[in-house]
């Protein structure tokens, strides 16, 4: 297969992964939700900003650093693994001896069983970040669908089984817990590399950590900033409302966060084999308009039909989700600026302005979310939205020192796309003005909402429409 057919394959695979997995997942998590209470989710939650720390820390910056290299070895490789092993398990001693603390922090005496069996997660996700990464040079995205469809499957049902035999937020930890465990068994099976520790090397080690070291910091700070809401609620509020903020917050990201994801995996090695500055600008723009033209119209669809998606996917119970949800879903619409432009620093070799951006745009982050804490869960939320948009401004000051028509050709990419979206929102907003149930709201306002958009995008003259007829064609025809 030629290179251009194996990126197509890879997008294509990728996609189906993300979003065959997610399909279960949604449809797993509403039903785990309707069982559960939000305070069962925020207890889950409270640990989460430590548990996702500890798996930054663990990568480190490796995978990327691995796939930007053009001159990998197999030195490279085994020094990665028998880092993240040798992190991993410094790591889980420290929750386990630290999970008292966290307890008192946020004054819940159950999180001590909860942190403890949360970091079991950090381990067993260590063991497969090289086989996963060889799989991403090698754009192997069938293989991981297979796995990651299997692995959601099987832990939904386990999920969906403890939570109805009232096993509480213990249910949602043994399903992520399964879930790691068969996606890193299944990638050991299908790529049964043997890390030869003789191979490990220092030199290795000095070469990855100078570029994936600067990875490292800004992913941290992502990180953090990303967790910190969840920290401040948990502390200052209840659990159940960080359940609420948290559930808002995982609806609201996954559709952006699982697009751009999959999009993210097969452009970013690709980008990085790139040999010309137009080659490079060609096949920028077009996985980013892909992104965009399937992110924008979904989550201005998503914030205007939210009342009625809440009431019918989580029931009455869920109702004060609704408002914070609306407003993520404005703030996560900006995900994929947000991501490409941040990715072609790092795809340039300049992990050093990567980390530049994230310093600069998490100090204004901070000076946002504390200007908002006083006045409550929904002003925090506002304050996402205004970041993101922030975000994206400050990333485009670095990238037009590398790629200024990467940025000047930004409007003339995306403001159509934009455009459409908008007018997709006043067809979605009609059914609503009328008194129908919550399932004809949302089929309705997706009918309307999605016919004005793609009617635009045609008389926009967008070319993704033409994009996505060839992809679907060119699939079903394999």
């Amino acid at each position: 297969m030629s290179a251009k057919g194996s990126q197509k394959s890879a997008v294509i695979w990728g996609t189906i992964e993300r979003f065959s997995s997610q399909a279960i997942s949604l449809v797993v998590s509403i039903v785990v939700a309707r069982l559960l209470s939000p305070s069962d989710y925020g207890l889950v939650a409270m640990v989460s900003i430590f548990i996702m720390v500890a798996q930054t820390l663990v990568d480190s910056g490796f995978s990327n650093a691995l796939i930007q290299r053009k001159d990998r070895t197999e030195n490279d490789f085994v020094t990665v693994f028998y880092f993240n092993f040798f992190v991993s398990l410094v790591l889980y001693v420290l929750f386990y001896i630290l999970a008292g603390g966290i307890a008192s922090f946020y004054n819940q005496a159950e999180l001590v069983y909860v942190t403890r069996l949360s970091a079991l997660n950090v381990i067993i996700q260590g063991f497969a970040i090289v086989q996963r990464t060889k799989l991403q040079i090698e754009l192997r995205f069938d293989i991981l669908a297979r796995i990651t469809i299997l692995g959601v499957v099987l832990s939904g049902v386990l999920g969906i089984v403890l939570a109805r035999f009232g096993f509480g937020p213990y249910a949602l930890i043994f399903q992520t817990m399964a879930m790691n465990l068969t996606t890193t068994v299944g990638l050991w099976i299908v790529m049964p590399w043997k890390p030869n520790i003789r191979l490990y090397s220092w030199a290795s080690f000095k070469k990855l950590f100078g570029f994936g070291s600067k990875l490292l910091l800004g992913g941290l700070l992502h990180t953090l900033y990303n967790n910190l809401y969840t920290l401040i609620i948990g502390k200052l509020y209840s659990a159940s409302s960080v359940g609420l903020y948290a559930k808002a917050n995982n609806l609201a990201k996954i559709i952006p966060q699982q697009f751009v994801s999959s999009l993210d995996r097969v452009s970013y090695p690709v980008l990085c084999s790139q040999t010309t500055s137009l080659d490079l600008e060609k096949t920028f723009f077009r996985y980013l308009r892909l992104a965009v033209f399937l992110v924008f119209p979904i989550m201005c669809l998503m914030a205007t039909l939210s009342r009625p998606i809440v009431l019918l996917l989580l029931s009455e119970k869920w109702a004060d989700v609704i408002p914070l949800f609306q407003i993520l879903c404005f703030a996560y619409m900006f995900e994929p600026l947000q991501k490409y432009y941040w990715q072609i620093l790092n795809v340039a070799g300049r992990s050093d302005l990567s980390l530049k951006s994230e310093v600069i745009k998490k100090a204004l982050s901070l000076i946002i979310l504390f200007s908002t804490v006083p006045f409550g869960i929904k002003w925090m939320c506002w304050g996402m939205l205004l970041y993101s948009v922030v975000d994206v401004l400050i990333v485009l000051f670095f990238v037009v020192r590398l790629y200024p028509e990467l940025v000047h050709k930004l409007g003339y990419n995306v403001l159509p796309i934009f455009a459409a979206s908008l007018g997709a929102m006043l067809g979605a907003k009609v059914p609503t003005l009328f008194s129908l149930s919550d399932f004809l709201q949302i089929f309705f306002g997706v009918v309307l909402g999605g016919g004005v958009y793609l009617f635009l995008c045609r008389l926009l003259r967008v070319s993704e429409l033409k994009y996505l007829k060839n992809v679907r064609h060119r699939f079903w025809n394999r």
